[in-house]
């Protein structure tokens, strides 16, 4: 899923599988491009909260992924 946090940036997350963070995603910085959303360049994982953030699209506006 795509998500804004509320600092405006913008993340693909997905569930980190632990108990222990469940209060945060596993994310990947991406930008809006062309009615969808491309993984901005030198991306990497980060801890993204959960909280303050709401979602925006879905996995199907993401392009380019790998």
């Amino acid at each position: 899923m795509i998500i804004e946090t509320s600092a405006n940036h913008i993340y693909f997350v997905t569930d980190t599988n632990d108990a222990n963070l469940s209060h945060v995603w596993n994310g990947l910085r991406v930008k809006r491009a062309q009615g969808g959303f491309v993984v901005v360049k030198n991306a990497r994982k980060e801890l993204v909260r959960k909280a303050g953030s709401r979602q925006i699209a879905d996995f199907s506006s993401l392009k380019g992924a790998a």
